[in-house]
């Protein structure tokens, strides 16, 4: 990559930061309402409808993450945030590449995780993948296979391969003169804030991922809306302080489903009044606002809480520069979401916020276990910390199997629904969490007979008995609480 001048690093910023506003902040709203209408009453129509908003929503924001990549790669603002990576979950993001088919396999021998930045990850194979969807043919395949100190991601797909123009653009960094893609300059730039390296024929192209070291300072977030860290156990006041009105009906709405009560302000100064009232739980900071901004606001908050107990605030916007993020961290939030923030990660989010808190309230008043703990501690010899394992494993990985199955039915895929169903049904049958089993069964058997209808139907009661065992089981993800409500039958 050549270095920006100072005058073109300064316009890349601002375009930018204004890709941030002026493009996310509405798609951000955008999507979380048709999610709130796709879970709502709607006929077959309104339902293709729907799913068609949502793809083309979809579209634009992932057009917006590369333009935004780009922007902060030419301003020279482009940094590593590393943090340990599920290598599990990163596949299976990247096997929903729209377009196409990929069929991921990691071999047996791959490290469960990596240490790397996820989202400059996620974005150098998503567009790997994506080139092969679109260039070439089906089936497009990922293979997961270790190396010395990395790991080897390997994107291949059954056409002619990569023209000569495009191998040399990967492995030399710079564009030939010629035809050449967004795409894959982009993937070679992020390649090199990766350290990784790429070996390239026509027919594949693999990039090595240095396994990599924790570097993150203090352990503090700096984004981490994609986790899926169960739901918060109890009903929350929450603050959102937010100038944008729509945003502030959106979140209203959300965590209405989610079962807490929302006060918004629209100004920095108001935000701050009330937040130190100390009738809230947890405040959404936006981090642009009219008066002062989400930055200032916090760092009144905490100067005028620093003797009590500590307030968490989470910073929400659509900024993604490395300037803005850390300027949240460094103001005194716990963590900063990046807009859109959809349901299931609002939820993961808030739920982070009052882990403390929700866990104290736990050992001080413990309450009997549920039935469905006793089941799975029966099945464990009364094992407190193998129970607590085992909910937490299922409950991090609920909201996604859920999202997958969705997405089969979105996407008129039978055979992927059916998959991911039974995945869902078996876990939920040996846990114990009877009604979840019973919708994917229903699920399951939709999809054998093809019936996409009727399997969109059964979606609404799958949200809700996730969100029922979500409830139940988020406060025992701890041993000591496990062996507490244990004792208390």
């Amino acid at each position: 990559m050549s270095a920006a001048t100072p005058g073109s690093a300064q316009l890349n910023r601002l375009l930018g930061q204004t890709m941030g506003s002026a493009v996310r902040t509405p798609l951000h709203s955008l999507l979380g309402f048709l999610e709130l209408l796709a879970a709502s009453d709607v006929d077959a129509d309104q339902r293709r409808l729907v799913d068609q908003l949502v793809s083309s929503a979809e579209e634009l924001l992932s057009a917006s993450s590369r333009v935004t990549w780009l922007l902060r790669l030419a301003a020279g603002d482009a940094t590593r945030h590393d943090q340990r990576v599920d290598l599990a979950d990163v596949v299976a993001e990247l096997a929903e590449v729209p377009g196409a088919r990929v069929r991921a396999v990691v071999a047996g021998t791959a490290p469960g995780s990596l240490v790397t930045d996820a989202s400059a990850l996620h974005q150098l194979l998503g567009e790997l993948l994506a080139n092969a969807a679109v260039h070439g043919e089906e089936p497009v395949t990922l293979d997961v296979t270790p190396v010395e100190g990395a790991v080897r991601f390997t994107v291949a797909d059954a056409g002619p391969g990569l023209p000569a123009w495009a191998a040399t653009l990967l492995r030399a960094g710079d564009a030939p003169a010629g035809p050449t893609t967004v795409g894959l300059l982009l993937a070679r730039q992020l390649g090199e804030l990766l350290g990784a390296s790429f070996d390239v024929d026509r027919a594949r192209v693999s990039v090595c991922v240095p396994v990599g070291a924790a570097t993150s300072a203090g352990g503090r977030s700096r984004d981490r809306s994609g986790a899926v860290e169960g739901t918060a156990t109890r009903a929350l006041q929450v603050l959102y302080v937010e100038d944008n009105a729509t945003n502030r009906l959106l979140t209203q709405r959300q965590l209405s489903r989610l079962g807490h009560e929302l006060v918004a302000v629209a100004t920095g100064e108001a935000g701050v009044e009330e937040a130190l009232k100390g009738s809230f739980d947890v405040v959404l900071m936006d981090r642009h606002l009219p008066d002062i901004d989400g930055c200032e606001a916090t760092r009144r908050i905490r100067a005028a809480t620093a003797d009590g107990p500590r307030l968490p605030v989470l910073g929400v916007t659509a900024d993604v520069t490395d300037e803005s993020i850390e300027a949240c961290l460094a103001a005194g939030m716990d963590e900063v979401l990046t807009k859109p923030v959809d349901l299931k990660s609002l939820a993961a989010a808030l739920a982070r916020a009052t882990a403390g808190s929700t866990a104290s309230d736990a050992a001080v008043r413990p309450a009997p276990a549920p039935p469905v703990l006793h089941r799975i501690a029966e099945r464990l010899d009364g094992e407190a910390d193998a129970v607590a394992d085992v909910v937490s494993t299922y409950l991090a990985e609920l909201p996604g199997r859920r999202l997958k199955i969705q997405a089969s039915v979105r996407r008129q895929e039978p055979r992927a629904l059916l998959a991911a169903a039974e995945s869902l049904r078996t876990s939920s049958e040996w846990l114990g969490a009877s009604a979840v089993a019973g919708s994917c069964a229903a699920l399951s058997a939709a999809a054998q007979a093809g019936a996409l209808d009727t399997a969109r139907a059964f979606l609404p009661r799958l949200l809700l008995h996730c969100q029922q065992v979500q409830e139940e089981l988020a406060p025992y993800t701890d041993g000591q609480l496990v062996r507490t409500a244990l004792a208390a039958r």
